[in-house]
């Protein structure tokens, strides 16, 4: 029996579901995997698979990782805007670091976050702005580890 196109589009949408069962996210590495799998298992384009795989995160209630970074690069592009030098306050960053908690739903930890967060703002070309009371330093994004 021959499989129609219309075939390996729901069974890869199937595919998806079951994968994002348990917590409903879907990391970066999990992402390219899929849609490889999307690709070569059940004979989709890139592009159809990646606009199955978007659809049925959005109807469905699936956190993807990237979409989760764009997310935050736009908090801290809007936070960023406000400061005549790009620069971005520990209050800013730290906010966005809960967004970002919240939206992964435990499958990264706090260090881990905190790395994406700031190679989101390095990547943009965002600065960190200097905080304290007394010597206002950089301290707290520089103790970051990329």
């Amino acid at each position: 029996m021959a499989m129609t196109p219309g075939d390996g589009k729901t069974r890869f949408v199937d595919f998806v579901k079951i994968e994002a069962m348990d917590n409903r996210f879907i990391g970066r590495d999990d992402e390219k995997r899929l849609l490889q799998e999307g690709m070569t298992r059940f004979g989709l384009s890139l592009d159809e698979a990646r606009g199955a795989m978007l659809s049925t995160a959005g109807e469905s209630g699936i956190v993807l990782q990237r979409g989760t970074e764009d997310e935050i690069r736009e908090i801290l592009s809007v936070s960023a805007a406000k400061s005549n030098r790009n620069a971005v306050t520990k209050a800013q960053f730290d906010q966005a670091v809960d967004v970002y908690r919240a939206k992964v739903r435990g499958r990264m930890t706090d260090e881990e976050i905190r790395r994406r967060v700031k190679t989101i703002m390095q990547q943009n070309d965002m600065t960190a702005r200097r905080s304290g009371w007394i010597l206002p330093s950089r301290r707290w994004f520089n103790a970051i580890r990329n």
